[in-house]
């Protein structure tokens, strides 16, 4: 009894240390993580007393499992040391799969770990935009969103998911408590009413619903003036524009002016009043024996007699003229004085307008005093 006792505790023993060390174990913690399609099935390091263990995994679609039951798993990742297998390219966007892993040491196989329900569509995570740029302009900052892309083949993210928007978030440098934010199906928006002369930091993620998302890397830039003039510098524009135009019209007025008087002066000659007929116009009471007299014949004087006194007293005393009889002789003197005069003027008068059709000034002169 002893004997089958220690032997059967020694079978115990051997089957106890050949499942321990002897069977190679499943792999476990098995995940996929897709992001833009991008199909990643992961899990964590076997851990067995005999090194390079491999690894295998396959998958399968839910319509080959319903329809085509005998149809076998196909061949994702097969004998491969590191614990990740890309299946982004043997995976359909709009298809169910079921996917397994197990663990290969030489002719030794572990049992399938599955994940059961995986569809690349449904189940894939938005990444950040493919590039963001910010541009400052006056007190604005326009961004401009580059979509995500399909990690197989770059088509936009936006061609899968109609409804992909974003959520742009934005602060002061040094506040970023007071993070504000705004939300955009466009791929260009433009911030508004930002203080001049700050900078702004600010990431843009992507908005999917009952879908994780991933946001974009922090960009900052700097806005500049917002391009309003101050008030201050409006009046004084306004008054430096009104003395340049004041100034200008008052130029051009004394150039006009002065041109005026040169071309006058050079085209007419200058009259001057004699100084007796100036002294009369500024006091005529005082000065009336300067009057010019009026133009009487002789004919019409009245004259009772002529007296001639001489220093010899005794040979022309009391001698008389006769008015009436030499009448003719005394008028004959004036009468000619009177036609030089006239004659002399009309000569000056000739000369005057000689000298007028010298100029353009002139000939109008002379053309309106004919008119006249």
């Amino acid at each position: 009894m002893a004997v089958d006792r220690t032997l059967f505790q020694s079978v115990c023993t051997a089957a106890f240390l050949f499942t321990v060390f002897g069977n190679l174990p499943a792999p476990q913690n098995v995940t996929i993580h897709s992001i833009n399609f991008k199909n990643l099935l992961q899990w964590s390091p076997v851990t067995y007393q005999k090194s390079n263990v491999c690894y295998s995994v396959e998958y399968q679609s839910f319509y080959d499992m319903q329809y085509k039951k005998h149809k076998p798993f196909e061949k994702g990742c097969r004998s491969i040391r590191i614990t990740e297998c890309d299946l982004s390219n043997v995976l359909g966007i709009m298809v169910g799969y079921c996917l397994r892993v197990r663990a290969e040491y030489e002719n030794e196989t572990s049992e399938w770990t599955v994940i059961e329900g995986f569809e690349p569509h449904k189940d894939t995570e938005i990444g950040p935009p493919l590039k963001v740029v910010v541009k400052p302009r006056l007190d604005m900052l326009d961004i401009g969103i580059s979509e995500p892309v399909n990690e197989n083949d770059n088509t936009s993210m936006g061609d899968y998911f109609p409804d992909l928007a974003y959520k742009v978030s934005y602060w002061k440098v040094g506040e970023e408590k007071k993070t504000e934010s705004v939300n955009t199906n466009q791929k260009i928006k433009t911030l508004i009413n930002l203080k001049p002369w700050t900078t702004y930091c600010l990431k843009v993620e992507p908005v999917l619903a009952a879908r994780k998302t991933y946001p974009s890397s922090i960009v900052c830039e700097t806005t500049m003036d917002n391009g309003r003039v101050p008030e201050w510098q409006v009046i004084a524009l306004l008054l430096m524009s009104i003395f340049g135009v004041f100034s200008v019209t008052m130029g051009i007025f004394y150039a006009s002016l002065y041109v005026y008087k040169a071309v006058r002066y050079s085209c007419l000659p200058s009259y001057h009043l004699p100084e007796h007929i100036k002294e009369y116009l500024e006091e005529p009471s005082l000065n009336s024996k300067f009057l010019l007299p009026q133009a009487r014949s002789l004919s019409e004087e009245s004259f009772d007699k002529l007296s001639i006194v001489s220093g010899t007293r005794g040979s022309f005393d009391n001698t008389n003229v006769d008015l009436s009889t030499d009448t003719e002789m005394i008028e004959k003197q004036p009468v000619e004085e009177e036609n030089q005069a006239i004659g002399d003027g009309e000569e000056e008068d000739k000369g005057l307008q000689n000298n007028n059709k010298n100029c353009l000034y002139g000939r109008t002169q002379t053309w309106l005093d004919n008119a006249a």
